[in-house]
């Protein structure tokens, strides 16, 4: 909730860019302010991310002497809605469950099947942190904007077509998206085999 009063589009100087590259009529001076955007709204989505994070780590819900992961989730789900609603209330900045909200729960249901339990915290964050950059490259892409983007996003890709450069933008959203998600899922998969290792390990030393 801190973290908006310093990570603004002015500070960020997003619209000198925008306006720079209508003016100019030169795409660079566009990519930096897509670089910029995405930039911003990953240091915003940074600490609501570390605080699901750190909410499912920290309930346990048990039934029948099973546990309900599911329960977890839905016990925590609300966390992004209440957070963009409080972000509106206090800075009058829309932030919309789009996209990125819906990928970024989807990927959580996926993670959570690891179940990993001996891996430190910086290294679940960086699992998920590559996810969440990810992300806010596909956000700032003209896909899937019937779910709703935030202004600055709206203006951007406005610019986009005026300047007839959706088709680079689309490619370096896609790339970048692309990358860093393949990156996500090899980190994981990497963390979770080290985990089984270091289980073993310990039924050995046990033995």
């Amino acid at each position: 909730m801190i973290l908006p009063i310093f990570l603004t589009h002015q500070n960020f100087k997003i619209y000198d860019s925008i306006t720079k590259a209508l003016e100019l009529w030169d795409k660079e001076h566009l990519l930096i302010g897509m670089l910029k955007l995405v930039i911003m709204n990953t240091l915003r989505s940074i600490p609501m991310y570390i605080a699901i994070f750190l909410l499912f780590d920290s309930i346990e819900i048990i039934k029948n002497g099973r546990k309900r992961n599911f329960e977890k989730v839905l016990l925590i789900l609300p966390i992004i809605p209440i957070a963009y609603s409080l972000i509106k209330i206090f800075y009058d900045i829309q932030l919309p469950v789009g996209k990125t909200s819906i990928l970024g729960v989807l990927w959580f249901c996926y993670y959570i099947k690891f179940d990993l339990k001996n891996i430190t915290y910086v290294e679940k964050y960086l699992v998920f942190l590559s996810f969440i950059v990810g992300l806010q490259w596909l956000d700032v892409s003209r896909f899937f904007n019937f779910l709703g983007v935030g202004e600055i996003t709206s203006d951007l890709n406005k610019a986009i077509i005026f300047m007839e450069a959706d088709v680079i933008v689309t490619l370096i959203c896609i790339s970048f998206f692309s990358f860093f998600t393949l990156f996500s899922i090899l980190l994981l998969h990497f963390f979770k085999g080290q985990e089984e290792r270091i289980a073993r390990s310990r039924i050995r030393d046990g033995k």
